[in-house]
């Protein structure tokens, strides 16, 4: 199916997209955007392995652990900045 391969180079450009934010030390989103972000892509892995859009999931399931590395960094910084 085309759109399989569609929303998986979508999601590709979107993945490359992150790994500045994820690389900087000490500008990352909030917490709670990285949450959403992450359970977000859950979701949509569900649904894209419901219909056998295989790219697509494997895809969407590395941008879901990029959203979720991000909301652990964004929780040690948080953590960090409170010892100060």
């Amino acid at each position: 199916m085309w759109q399989d391969y569609a929303i998986a180079v979508v999601q590709v450009i979107f993945a490359v997209a992150l790994i500045p934010t994820i690389m900087d030390k000490k500008h990352k989103p909030a917490l709670s955007t990285c949450l959403l972000n992450g359970v977000g892509m859950a979701v949509l892995v569900a649904a894209y392995l419901s219909l056998s859009l295989w790219s697509s999931s494997i895809v969407a399931a590395v941008v879901g652990a990029q959203w979720v590395v991000l909301g652990v960094q964004r929780h040690r910084l948080n953590k960090s900045e409170s010892l100060r």
